[in-house]
């Protein structure tokens, strides 16, 4: 409205054409192209990646005992035939310490997503003595810790109880396994807020 008034003025001043004058251009509307994480992967070959976590890199904080504790999102492509559930094993390479045991999800879902645990699924005990994710915390000013997630494609039901152990059941997980595709990472905490 202030414009047109300034428009029907008489008062002498000239006014600039729309779209000139050294105004700021708005920002044109992006798409997000979706990054396939299974593009290097070798076609029909059980793999799991993450997009918060690539491989062999430093695990983001936000999965750490210090940060918001959660568990990063996993996918996982091509679970052998004859599969019938998925479980996630989480362990510290160094000391055997388990993070984290999950079972009882379903082989064609393909995804467990951030700090959720899918409809039927079930979490052991870690060894903080909490059930489900515990993410890392070594020790202040330690060498950086290794950690493998393991993703178990099972050719029967692991029968995993939310009271049970995770390191009392991971053999057994593992025993029936006919697949496993394993993502590593690592993680050192370099002071007290960095746990």
């Amino acid at each position: 409205m202030a414009a047109l008034i300034s428009a029907c003025s008489n008062d002498g001043r000239a006014l600039r054409e729309p779209g000139t004058g050294g105004a700021t251009p708005r920002p044109l509307p992006t798409t997000t192209v979706p990054v396939d994480l299974f593009a290097d992967a070798i076609a029909g070959t059980f793999t799991v990646r993450s997009p918060a976590v690539r491989p062999g890199d430093l695990l983001p904080h936000r999965h750490t005992a210090g940060g918001a504790n959660v568990a990063p999102e996993l996918q996982w492509r091509n679970p052998p035939a004859g599969a019938v559930e998925i479980a996630i094993v989480m362990t510290d390479i160094n000391d055997g310490f388990v993070h984290w045991v999950v079972a009882g999800i379903d082989p064609v879902s393909g995804t467990v997503f951030e700090g959720l645990v899918p409809p039927g699924a079930v979490e052991a005990v870690n060894d903080f003595g909490q059930n489900g994710y515990g993410g890392p915390a070594p020790p202040i000013g330690s060498d950086a810790h290794s950690y493998v997630f393991k993703v178990l494609a099972l050719d029967e039901f692991s029968g995993l109880a939310p009271d049970q152990v995770g390191a009392d059941v991971i053999a057994d997980i593992e025993s029936k396994a006919i697949g496993v595709a394993e993502l590593f990472t690592f993680y050192r905490q370099e002071s007290v807020g960095d746990s």
